[in-house]
């Protein structure tokens, strides 16, 4: 009796939480406040503008790292920081047992090499050089331009997706989804492989499923969980022109708000190694997973950076 009470008051929580007043209003009525505040202060370059344009039009927007960053400086440096994390043995093996154990709908598809998503509690440097680009204001600028308030960094993982053979079944993130954690939300990914085929396992997004596009009704999510429509039931609705498949060369940035449809790495050819990072509003009830070191690494984040971290200035 008592389970059934504490899921129809656990549901009922979740559904309140995601209803537009509440949600705009009420729990993100700060982050709008101190993002009004801050804007004028923020000249957005050629490519931000066209990244935010992008998305608010198609809930995704694909540039590279080197239109952010045009010394090449950072791709260099996340390149090899990458490398010496995939190389490493245990990296190694981690890829190897998953791609040789039996693979089952429970099967996680990917290897997380630094950070992870789920529960679990990661503790990384702020220093650490994907820290770095996460909390940029190359990066922050452009989401918060997005969700039109300060935005808060919930999760990262550099993964390395798992090679599978041709014609296995799609499991978790391979199957067209919507993500449950807030109504309206930004991932950024960065390939850090070239993803040149679809056998390379590249991200899928259904452009116009994001909050305000044309597909946001279709298969809608319930709160506290995302959707997880029957397999091939997008296909026969959506047309071909608003699948977007996200080919691109290492380097390749992709913004993505994956409130929408979305799904990826589906590697037959060969693995994908990808960082991803996840920005949500305060009202999201998703919780972040990192705890991070050397906070005087912040010492010179911008405001909206310290927010975003959690980590105050001073």
């Amino acid at each position: 009796m008592w389970d059934k009470v504490f899921k129809k008051f656990y549901w009922k929580y979740y559904h309140l939480r995601s209803l537009w007043p509440v949600w705009f209003y009420v729990l993100n009525r700060e982050p709008r406040r101190r993002w009004k505040k801050y804007a004028p202060t923020v000249r957005l370059s050629e490519v931000q503008v066209r990244v935010v344009e992008d998305l608010k039009r198609d809930g995704i927007a694909i540039a590279h790292l080197n239109d952010f960053f045009p010394d090449g400086s950072v791709a260099r440096v996340l390149k090899s920081y990458s490398d010496k994390l995939v190389a490493d043995p245990v990296s190694q093996e981690k890829i190897s047992m998953r791609e040789h154990a039996k693979q089952t709908a429970k099967s996680d598809i990917i290897v997380h090499l630094l950070g992870g998503y789920g529960d679990t509690k990661h503790i990384l440097s702020i220093r650490d050089p994907f820290l770095r680009l996460t909390f940029s204001n190359e990066i922050l600028h452009s989401v918060a331009s997005y969700l039109d308030m300060f935005p808060l960094f919930k999760m990262c993982s550099l993964h390395s997706t798992i090679l599978l053979p041709i014609g296995s079944p799609e499991f978790f993130s391979q199957r067209w989804h919507r993500d449950p954690d807030d109504k309206k939300l930004v991932k950024v990914f960065l390939y850090l492989t070239d993803v040149d085929g679809e056998g390379a396992g590249p991200f899928t997004y259904i452009a116009g499923s994001h909050l305000g596009g044309r597909w946001r009704n279709l298969y809608p999510q319930v709160p506290p969980v995302g959707s997880y429509p029957p397999a091939g039931a997008l296909e026969k609705i959506i047309p071909e022109r608003d699948r977007k498949i996200a080919l691109g060369n290492a380097g390749t940035l992709i913004f993505c708000d994956t409130s929408g449809f979305h799904k990826g790495g589906y590697s037959t050819t060969k693995r994908r190694l990808m960082y991803a990072a996840t920005y949500t509003s305060a009202a999201s009830s998703l919780q972040a997973n990192c705890t991070f070191t050397d906070k005087d690494g912040a010492n010179d984040f911008s405001e909206i950076a310290h927010f975003a971290s959690g980590i105050t200035s001073g």
